[in-house]
């Protein structure tokens, strides 16, 4: 079955971001009507003394203030709901119907356990997952691919991934990671390899190299995505990539199908990089 954008599928979608808006609104109105109780007992209590009124007229300035910003925020609000619950929807069904393969989606999963084994980024580090999708590989290997945020919300702001993170199962191969940045965290320990030069490479204590077939798969990705920062990690059981877009593009304000194909070729490109992943050779 070929798959045709229409015209009423950008209308759906701009349904949808009023919706959104709507409920954004409605909340923000029931969080405002809190005001009104102290508003009515500053009127009981005006001729309390100059002192009372300053600080009550203080206080409402900057409520209003904090009123009028949040307004004008949600005025211009584009809620991202829409995207990953009904955009993503429909592209990944025209794949399924078009193209040989499978994709199983799920918006918001709230499983992030995932990172942790990875030891790409920090314990403690907050954790957005906005969509999951898995499919099997040519070679047979189950793929996860999800689209995540990755950031230090301390003092100093850091974000770590903000794109794709893959977890390609089954891939035994020995513990180690390539990475634009950044040394491996977590408990497990490495050594750097000081002679590769594209990237920043770790191995186990008590080896002494990384494949480059590795090494020519991390150029691979960072050129095919155009990504600012990779990073690649061996858990020996699983292998985790985490790619870095710039910019990721997770709001559209208006839906049309120069958006619909580039979400289409992406899910394709991602399909392809994981193709290229290939089952470990015996040496």
């Amino acid at each position: 079955m070929e798959f045709i954008y229409t015209h009423d599928m950008t209308t759906s979608y701009q349904e949808l971001l009023k919706a959104q808006k709507k409920t954004v609104v409605k909340r923000w109105i029931y969080i405002s009507s809190f005001m009104v109780v102290p508003t009515i007992f500053f009127f009981l209590f005006y001729d309390m003394g100059l002192l009372y009124r300053i600080i009550f007229f203080s206080s409402i300035s900057l409520f209003i203030l904090f009123w009028m910003i949040t307004l004008f925020v949600t005025l211009f609000h584009v809620s991202e709901k829409p995207y990953y619950e009904s955009f993503y929807p429909q592209v990944i069904n025209d794949i399924n119907n078009n193209e040989p393969i499978l994709f199983l989606y799920q918006p918001y999963p709230p499983e992030k356990s995932f990172f942790n084994s990875s030891n790409l980024y920090p314990l403690l580090s907050a954790k957005h997952v906005k969509m999951r999708m898995s499919f099997v590989s040519k070679h047979n290997f189950g793929i996860d691919v999800y689209d995540a945020i990755v950031n230090n919300t301390g003092l100093k702001r850091v974000n770590y991934l903000n794109g794709y993170y893959f977890i390609i199962k089954g891939y035994s191969a020995p513990h180690f990671q390539i990475r634009t940045y950044y040394n491996p965290f977590g408990r497990t320990k490495y050594k750097r390899l000081i002679d590769v030069s594209i990237a920043r490479a770790f191995v186990a204590p008590d080896q002494f190299d990384v494949d480059g077939d590795y090494l020519r798969l991390y150029n691979l990705i960072k050129d095919a995505f155009d990504s600012p920062s990779v990073s690649m990690s061996s858990t020996g059981e699983d292998l985790h990539i985490g790619i870095t877009l710039h910019p990721m593009k997770r709001k559209i304000k208006k839906l049309d199908e120069a958006c619909y194909n580039k979400l289409r070729l992406m899910l394709m490109q991602i399909v392809d990089i994981a193709n290229l992943i290939k089952p470990i050779s015996k040496k």
